[in-house]
Parts: structure tokens; sequence; C-alpha cells
């Protein structure tokens, strides 16, 4: 990893990371941060691309046993975004079997909900954890994520 900067917004009290920043002071001009290295002085938040480049922007959320000790396959992942760009979501279970999808938006750059089918036999336990991605930069943001799990018989460890 690159060089590392962490961002807080104090009124939400939310906490942002950023890789590969390598300036060596951030202020503000007006109301437009700037970052500034060696090379000059650059406009941040601005633009639809890092120098040209696509922007990779992913969440990880933390690991859950969707409220029951059971184990359970997945059926399906219903996501309330919006995008203009497909997503990836990559679903790991807790023997860490992991397999990503490529979702479609249904509606492009509007608000709606999305139903991604999972493969059931891709996975089985108790818990699971879910990372959402864009592809090639595009810009996207999620309402809500519903998981609709398969219920099995047995709880883990023979409980």
């Amino acid at each position: 990893m690159g060089n590392l900067a962490l961002r807080l917004n104090f009124e939400g009290k939310a906490p942002t990371q950023y890789e590969n920043y390598s300036f060596e002071s951030m202020a503000f001009l007006g109301d437009r941060p700037i970052g500034i290295d060696e090379n000059g002085i650059y406009e941040l938040f601005a633009g639809d691309s890092d120098n040209g480049e696509n922007i990779e922007a992913y969440f990880n959320l933390p690991q859950s046993n969707l409220r029951s000790s059971y184990n359970k396959r997945l059926r399906s992942i219903y996501l309330g975004c919006r995008a203009d760009g497909d997503l990836l979501v990559t679903i790991r279970d807790d023997d860490e079997n992991e397999h990503t999808y490529q979702m479609q938006p249904t509606k492009v750059g509007k608000q709606h909900t999305s139903k991604l089918p999972c493969g059931r036999n891709f996975h089985k336990g108790c818990y699971y954890s879910v990372r959402i991605g864009n592809v090639n930069g595009s810009y996207f943001d999620i309402d809500y994520m519903q998981i609709v799990p398969i219920m099995l018989a047995r709880q883990p460890g023979g409980f």
C-alpha cells in the first residue's frame, strides 16, 4: 500500500481512508480542497477520475450471522442503490470461501432496487461478509442491503 490519508467528517463522525495520497500539505482554497506536493497544487474531489485514472471505490461490511446461529445458504441479495455502471459484490463465508458477482443496475443513474441471485452452491456457513465495489470507476451509492438466506437444519458445532 502507498501513502495513506485519513479524513474525519466532524458532523457525522464518519472516517474515510484514501490510499496513495502523497501530499505534503492539504488545505482549502476558498471552499475547494487542495493538495500540495513537490510537483504542484491539485484540486481534490473534483471530477470523475484521478489524474485520468478510474477511481476504485469499495466498502467491506463486517461479518454477520444474519441474526441466526443456524447454518445457511444465500439465495439472493437486494441492493437499494444508484449506480451509473456495474457493481462487484463479493461474498465470503466463514470458511473463507469467496465468490464475486457482477451486478448490472436495472435503472442506470436512478435510485432503485436491484436483485442479485447468489449461487447457492458456492456458500454454506453461519457467518458471511460482503464487499461492494465499482467497476471501471463508476459512481455508486447504496441505500440499503437485504440478504435472503436459506436456513439449514443444523447449527454449526453441533449446538
